[in-house]
């Protein structure tokens, strides 16, 4: 105030020097030195009688302009004063709080300018859009945040180019904008302004990311210098606001995903390989609290890694050559235990320290899924092979049987060597039996549910096994005959009993032991039940017990989980028996197990039975009077045993037979006289021309024409082979004599039982 006051002086100093020109110059310097001596802070008193009149005067209007001067001067410092401490508090709200309320912040400051309205403005959508985030108004003021929601950018063209080269936007008077602006004045003069200042608010990397701005809705208005400032450093606040929650939303959410994330992340010294930071997965995963990981490096959860072999690793990385590297290792968990794994690693700069990334895969499952479709591909191939073996095996078999059955009918009945060639079809139909065990084995037999009678297949089982069990190892079985039918699919149940055999084999294979397998009936009342859930009913129960080495509580809890396994390493899969209780429980059935531990185990199946209903068969149930005809039939196949023998056998029984071991000759033949032909009896596997493409050939050329399919493959095989031309029958080699008649007949004369 007393430097203020001393200007005024000065001011009045200047007056008086300019009245030198009257010659009185001299005395009021002398007089004004006196009166600058008397000046103090707050007044200065002048006595008239040490002035002339006029110079009194003239002073007394240069002291009242001084003190109108004063009191602007007081005015605009009240305003500065009162603009500061509204920074001062907006400043003291960024400094303590870590979310201000923006709305809070532009309240302070709408109110120390007099402004109508504050806001700020957020560029969106990647720059193509502009809204309106928060606004203050006062309560004589209309909101118009709702009205200025995704605003298209390009539509305010002069207004933007304005903020982007960094200018402040200053208007005094709206209707004073220039003619560029004019989408900007329209939109202003809806929202009932009249004059505004804007200011524009930066991210971090300097671009443009919105603005400030007050408006005054009341009257047009010069906006002052101190009125700018506040509102660019204010807007500064909300920027650097901005970013520092943008950073902590960011350091939050990856927060989040790094300490949820399913999979373990770990972060690793570069030089000392100690472990600096580990998310929860790690922790849960290897069993090790984070004050442990941090004395470890990855070499000690990484049993297979070595200082050197794990240097070789991460050269790559650490010299630049690439940005990251994947492997696969194992993982050893505190308990000891492994896993499988897959590393990713980089090499990422953090606060001017190098560290190692590293996310870690447990591929546990999808090792066990490579190992089970190594395990699928080498049943199929095995598969394939038996399909081959079965198809050689049966063409070698068909003119045994068939020639034998010849002999037999032709032997009387008191022949000494009919005996003999009895001994050869059995041994034959042995080999067929086999040829179908094989088939079952490797499951190119056609999987559907019907009515079944469980003892046949498990004798099959059993003799299929016996093979492969040591002599240490006693069979016993109690397989009760005419207990009923159960619905399910013959692989099925194969599947089922040959686990469970194999299983107890693998359980006595060290020591010996017996196995016993056991099939019975029990009836289920509403509550005598193995199992509490079962249903009341008669079921079939298939018992597989053994004295091996038995289970303990904790393994009996698990030995129905996928892939768990107590075998060796090569032994099996661990999907056994989870495969087994997959199938009872389709069939409505239940798997219960009983073992303890050096006790050996024992597995019950129980299947629930179904009403005997007498299994169809339309051949059985044409009326045929006998066996023979006098038709023609085209014989068609490349094995000249089995074309021999098919046709004596044929002609035998009365029928007109043309062989034909090349199929395409079958072809020509037939096309040259399609109907000097009665039926067609094929093979399906024959060069030049497969059975089935004979077949549609020769439908094309006679639609009506009947045509047996006789084949070496399954009929899983071929019905997945057939397309466009179906045969009226499929017969499997090698066919018995007998059901290759009835089925002739059947075909034959089916036309003239349907009319």
């Amino acid at each position: 105030t007393r430097s203020i006051l001393m200007m005024g002086v000065l001011l009045c100093l200047v007056y008086v020097w300019s009245r030198r020109i009257s010659g009185q110059i001299e005395k009021s310097i002398e007089t004004f030195s006196s009166l600058l001596e008397k000046a103090s802070i707050d007044s200065f008193t002048i006595n008239p009688k040490d002035l002339p009149l006029s110079e009194f005067r003239d002073i007394a209007v240069s002291t009242n302009k001084i003190l109108i001067d004063r009191r602007q001067v007081e005015k605009e410092l009240k305003y500065s004063n009162l603009l500061e401490a509204a920074v001062a508090e907006v400043s003291r709200l960024f400094a303590f709080y870590d979310k201000v309320e923006y709305k809070t912040v532009l309240q302070i400051m709408g109110e120390s300018v007099s402004a109508n309205r504050a806001y700020v403005f957020k560029i969106q959508n990647g720059g193509d859009k502009i809204s309106n985030t928060v606004e203050w108004c006062d309560s004589e003021t209309l909101p118009q945040i709702d009205m200025l929601q995704n605003l298209e950018i390009g539509i305010f063209s002069w207004w933007m180019a304005q903020l982007r080269n960094g200018e402040n936007i200053i208007i005094e008077n709206i209707d004073d904008l220039p003619i560029e602006a004019s989408t900007e004045k329209k939109n202003f003069q809806d929202q009932k302004i009249r004059s505004l200042a804007a200011v524009p608010i930066w991210s971090r990397n300097r671009r443009l990311s919105g603005f400030m701005g007050f408006d005054d809705t009341d009257k047009t208005r010069v906006w002052s210098e101190s009125e700018i400032e506040m509102l660019q450093v204010v807007g500064e606040m909300i920027s650097n606001d901005r970013v520092r929650r943008a950073s902590e939303d960011k350091i939050a959410y990856f927060g989040h995903i790094f300490e949820n994330s399913i999979n373990e992340i770990y972060l690793f010294d570069r030089d000392t390989l100690n472990f600096v930071q580990v998310n929860q997965a790690a922790q849960n995963n290897l069993g090790y609290t984070l004050a442990e990981f941090l004395k470890l490096t990855p070499l000690d959860v990484h049993p297979k890694l070595t200082p050197r072999s794990f240097s070789k690793q991460i050269r790559f990385l650490i010299n630049g050559e690439k940005d990251s590297i994947v492997f696969e290792s194992i993982h050893k968990r505190k308990d000891h235990s492994f896993y499988d794994v897959e590393v990713h690693l980089q090499l990422l700069n953090y606060e001017q320290k190098m560290l190692f990334t590293a996310i870690v895969i447990d591929i546990s499952y999808r090792k066990k899924l490579e190992i089970q479709l190594q395990q699928t591909q080498k049943m199929e191939a095995i598969g394939t092979l038996a399909g081959g073996i079965a198809h050689d095996f049966n063409n070698i078999l068909f003119p045994v049987i068939g020639f034998s059955e010849m002999i037999m009918h032709d032997l009387p009945e008191d022949s000494p060597i009919k005996k003999q060639v009895q001994a050869i079809l059995d041994g034959a139909s042995r080999a067929k039996n086999l040829v179908q065990q094989i088939l079952t084995f490797s499951r190119q037999t056609e999987d559907e549910a019907r009515p079944l009678k469980i003892e046949f297949i498990l004798n099959e089982v059993l003799t299929l096994a016996r093979a492969s069990f040591p002599s240490t190892i006693k069979i016993t079985k109690d397989i009760q005959k005419r207990l009923g039918m159960v619905m399910a699919d013959p692989t099925q149940i194969h599947q089922v009993a040959m686990n469970l055999i194999t299983n107890a084999l693998h359980a006595m294979e060290e020591n010996g032991g017996d196995l016993r397998v056991i099939l019975s009936r029990i009836d289920v009342a509403d509550t005598s039940g193995p199992v509490s859930d079962m249903l009341p009913g008669p079921y079939l129960c298939l018992e597989v017990s053994d004295t091996g080495t038995g289970m303990d509580a904790y393994t009996r809890t698990r030995i129905l989980e996928p892939y768990f396994t107590t075998k060796a390493k090569g032994k099996g899969t661990g999907l056994g028996l989870s495969v087994v209780h997959g199938i009872v429980k389709n069939l409505q059935g239940e798997l219960v197990v009983e073992s303890q531990a050096g006790k050996g185990s024992s597995f019950l199946v129980y299947l629930p039975l179904i009403i005997p209903k007498k299994e169809e068969n339309t051949i059985e149930t044409i009326p045929l009077v006998q066996l023979t005809g006098n038709e023609r039939i085209l014989l068609v196949d490349d094995e000249r045993p089995v074309i021999e023998m098919l046709e004596q056998m044929l002609l035998r029984f009365g029928y007109q037979v043309t062989p034909m071991d090349q199929s395409l000759e079958a072809l020509n033949l037939f096309g040259r006289m399609p109907d000097e032909f009665d039926l067609v009896i094929t093979d399906m596997t024959m060069p030049e021309l497969t059975g089935d493409k004979l077949i549609m050939e020769i439908k094309k050329l006679r639609p009506d024409i009947p045509v047996i399919l006789c084949t070496g493959f399954s009929e899983k095989i071929i019905n997945g082979r057939i397309n466009n031309a179906k045969p009226d029958k499929i017969l499997m080699k090698p066919v018995a004599k007998d059901e290759l008649l009835k089925n002739i007949r059947f075909v034959l004369d089916k036309p003239k039982l349907l009319t």
